[in-house]
């Protein structure tokens, strides 16, 4: 504050004079003084600390801070060459502390570091922030707080990295690795960081010869010694498909009242580079017919965040599905804010077995979390229901995991869209005489024995065939030394990065 007003008594007359007024005028602001921890009830009260809560609070207080740091210098510079300088001089000072191995001081140097190299930022000086980023990884124990800033770091200079940067494909898969590892303190950087290298991939023009999955994939082979373990550890296969193995990692977010912001936003990326990506001759509007295949995850997974027709429509428009296509969509125009939208397989692209296979297990397992008699359960189960007239044996093999769910249904729904396609799929699943056995076991469910139900081993050894059994699991978050152990496998990862 001192320093703000000598700069202001001395350039008075000068053109930054207001602004440099402003800046005086916004440190006494609340959300200012608590930036430097600082708070006081009324203008004319104590001053007395502030502490932020968590550690998502400590970062953000940093990184606010650094911010309004740079925005000063940006007006007391009074010139680009002597902003360039201080700048320059910070810069140095920050580097000179971020690799040196102390917790406390890493943090914040991180934060600071992130702020300031917004622009031509090589692979070196990269691959420092990788070593350092291992080195932490290696002696993570219940604080997150250092390895969170250098994501956060990572994410604000990916940016600037070199077009030709060798790591940005890499560090898609880093962001991937995180989010398999299922820890829930690196969820919303890891997924910030996953959106991050896509957007920027696309900016290079690197998906206008190859779709988002062959590119990729081609990228993640020198990293296969630890991604193929941690793929067979949560039982999914990119190769066998690429939206529904990242969907099932990132939808657990979706659940979760903090991290539903940050799922949300990377799966939008990830279904708007993809759709972008799959643009082509064939569509001279510029506008699609139906949900590109290699996208199909991703719009699935955000359903539950799009259940009223006015956002299913905006959903829609990320797809670039053309409006003459939205009663093909569910939509019914004559009523946008009416009735919940009905999603027909045609639509989705459901033409085949492995791809009804893969749609209603991963809608099962997004059923097995859902609220209950809402829109988001009416669209979901009328889903299933209007598979099952295309594809009864493969509806059929998900009624395992939908037992408890039926269940409830027909004791307790009131909503007669989503009783008549439950009644559906209880009928396709009996008619099934594969299933004869079984379904006299389940029927007992349905009246006063409380069974845990999962998915039948049919079911299982059908996306075995495809590398893809632990689509029909419920992915949550872990805690403890389960979270710990997970993300023993990320270093080495690092280490084949930086190799």
């Amino acid at each position: 504050m001192n320093l703000l007003q000598a700069l202001y008594t001395s350039r008075t007359e000068e053109s930054v004079g207001p602004e440099l007024l402003e800046l005086i005028n916004e440190c006494t602001t609340p959300a200012k003084l608590k930036l430097f921890g600082l708070k006081r009830e009324t203008s004319t009260s104590e001053y007395t600390n502030y502490d932020p809560d968590t550690d998502k609070e400590i970062l953000d207080t940093q990184e606010q801070l650094t911010e309004f740091l740079v925005k000063i210098m940006e007006v007391g510079s009074g010139s680009k060459g002597l902003l360039n300088v201080w700048r320059a001089r910070w810069m140095s000072l920050i580097t000179s502390t971020a690799f040196q191995v102390s917790p406390a001081v890493q943090t914040r140097a991180f934060i600071a570091l992130g702020t300031l190299a917004t622009a031509e930022v090589d692979d070196d000086f990269l691959y420092q922030i990788l070593v350092a980023f291992n080195t932490a990884l290696a002696k993570v124990t219940d604080s997150t707080l250092s390895v969170v800033s250098m994501l956060r770091c990572m994410c604000k200079v990916v940016p600037a990295l070199p077009r030709d940067s060798r790591y940005i494909c890499l560090l898609f898969w880093l962001a991937v690795a995180l989010l398999q590892a299922s820890h829930p303190g690196f969820y919303v950087e890891a997924s910030h960081l996953l959106g991050v290298t896509l957007e920027n991939i696309e900016r290079r023009g690197m998906f206008q010869l190859e779709s988002v999955a062959s590119l990729l994939l081609k990228a993640r082979v020198p990293l296969e010694e630890t991604t193929s373990q941690l793929d067979g550890m949560i039982g999914m296969s990119f190769e066998s498909s690429f939206s529904f193995s990242l969907a099932s990692i990132i939808f657990k977010g979706i659940r979760q009242r903090g991290l539903k912001c940050a799922a949300e936003a990377v799966l939008r990326t990830l279904l708007q580079v993809t759709v972008r990506a799959e643009m082509n001759d064939d569509m001279p509007t510029g506008f699609r017919d139906s949900i590109p295949p290699d996208a199909l995850g991703y719009f699935l997974a955000l359903l539950p965040s799009f259940t009223r027709p006015a956002a299913y429509r905006e959903l829609l428009k990320d797809c670039k599905i053309d409006d003459a296509w939205l009663p093909e969509a569910g939509l019914n125009m004559e009523d946008e804010e009416g009735g919940t939208p009905r999603i027909s397989p045609t639509f989705l692209g459901v033409n085949d077995s492995n791809t009804a296979l893969l749609v209603t297990t991963f809608v099962g397992t997004m059923l097995c979390t859902a609220q209950g008699d809402d829109a988001e359960t009416e669209m979901l189960f009328a889903l299933l229901s209007d598979i099952a007239g295309h594809f009864p044996q493969t509806v059929s093999l998900v009624y395992d995991s939908l037992q408890d769910r039926i269940k409830d249904v027909l004791a307790n729904a009131s909503n007669p869209s989503i009783i008549r396609s439950v009644s559906t799929i209880f009928r396709v699943s009996v008619q099934d005489h594969s299933r004869q056995t079984t379904l006299r076991g389940s029927t007992s469910t349905l009246g006063t024995v409380d069974e845990v139900q999962g998915p039948g081993q049919k079911h299982l050894n059908a996306l075995d065939d495809l590398g893809m059994q632990g689509l029909a699991n419920n992915l949550t978050f872990l805690r403890g030394t389960h979270a710990t152990t997970m993300i023993n496998w990320i270093p080495g990862l690092v280490t084949l990065i930086i190799a």
